[in-house]
């Protein structure tokens, strides 16, 4: 019997420290870019750099909009956690170091050595290397295609190419610069001279003259950033917060009112390649009224219920929601968020000291059951506001 009550003490110490052993810490990260294609995910870490995250596609709510966690085992990345019930495990995490676009592979003239030979364009120049074909040997399904660049030294040789959708990874052995990307060597046209802007509430309305040499196939390219950056340092692709249309005119939504943002427009044509310079726009968005993002007609209201130690706010349940975003703002800057399944129409906020005299703002977002994707519907807000 004391044998017995012995082997499940063990057992139960073994279940219990098993979670603490495989997730020693978790950390969030900033959600730099997320390719809705092949869910690779580049972050940004507390610490500033930047991370390749190749995972399985159970983290639906994936989005740019707010961080994820990351769970950590030593200091290897092996899940990440997007909402309170999705966690997805972990394929492969590397620090980001850029991309770069396959142009050609060059067959291996002995029959018996696999193919370990391509071209590839980096920063407007053409490379020919030599890399290992046992971690890239799915490389063809990505010709024409972008992959990823890890340098851990700081140069191509010695780098690593890292395929999307996790199809695997090699190390560039020898790396030779050829020439210049020809492809970028088209004569440039105008840049958007007339672009135009009407700065509305959390967010701004660009319109522009449809350009002269601009054909049916024609894309306009719109980014913007808190910061002003030099678009000379990236590929197009890179660019944040990157938007393309082929209509003269577009509408940035989710700004914050008062802030300035710096805004940058070109030109790319049907063979992919930014032909005009970039233009850099400085607006900001302006409160006209309520504080509501995208809103749908058909909102909802939310009521409060105040005590001495919190706010209970609730909200009908909607029977087209599946999902419920739920933001919590502190003077302006997020202070928690969250994702409520239907039925979870609710949430409290304790009244903490540092909460005492700031302006305090919810907002609730609808995310429809059908079409499938990141389609807010309702942006309904809540605001108190005490002096200091």
């Amino acid at each position: 019997m004391k044998t017995l009550t012995n082997l499940i003490i063990i057992a139960f110490l073994i279940v219990t420290l098993a979670p603490a052993a495989y997730a020693d810490r978790s950390e969030k990260a900033k959600v730099i870019k997320f390719d809705t294609i092949y869910h690779d995910l580049i972050v940004e870490r507390q610490d500033g750099s930047k991370w390749l995250i190749q995972h399985n596609r159970v983290c639906q709510t994936m989005s740019v909009d707010f961080p994820v966690t990351l769970i950590l085992s030593g200091d290897e990345i092996v899940q990440l956690k997007v909402a309170v019930n999705e966690i997805c495990k972990v394929y492969n995490a590397v620090p980001y170091s850029g991309e770069a676009k396959i142009t050609e592979l060059i067959k291996s003239e002995n029959l018996i050595l696999p193919d370990h030979e391509a071209k590839m364009t980096w920063f407007g120049n053409e490379y020919l290397i030599d890399y290992d074909n046992r971690g890239c040997r799915y490389l063809k399904d990505f010709l024409g295609k972008r992959v990823y660049l890890y340098l851990p030294g700081h140069e191509l040789i010695g780098s690593y190419l890292i395929l999307p959708n996790n199809r695997g990874q090699c190390r560039i052995n020898h790396a030779k610069m050829i020439g210049k990307d020809q492809s970028l060597s088209e004569e440039t046209i105008n840049p958007l001279e007339d672009v135009d802007s009407q700065a509305q509430n959390n967010q701004i309305y660009f319109y522009w003259n449809r350009h002269e040499q601009a054909s049916r196939d024609t894309l306009y390219l719109i980014s913007y950033s808190r910061n002003r950056i030099n678009p000379e340092d990236y590929n197009y692709w890179e660019m944040p917060n990157l938007k393309r249309t082929r209509r003269n005119s577009y509408t940035v939504l989710h700004l914050e009112n008062g802030k300035d943002y710096y805004f940058y427009f070109t030109i790319l044509n049907f063979k992919e390649k930014v032909t005009a310079p970039w233009k850099e726009l400085i607006v900001a968005p302006i409160s006209t009224g309520g504080f509501v993002n995208n809103p749908d007609p058909d909102t909802f209201e939310i009521e409060m219920e105040e005590t001495d130690d919190a706010f209970r706010l609730y909200w009908p349940d909607r029977e087209s929601a599946r999902l419920y975003r739920v933001r919590f703002y502190v003077n302006g800057r997020t202070k928690s968020f969250q994702i409520n399944r239907p039925g979870e129409n609710e949430i409290l906020i304790p009244k903490k000291e540092e909460y005492i005299g700031k302006r305090l703002r919810l907002i609730v977002r609808s995310i429809p059951e059908v079409p499938r994707g990141r389609h807010y519907r309702d942006g309904i807000y809540w605001t108190y506001e005490e002096d200091e």
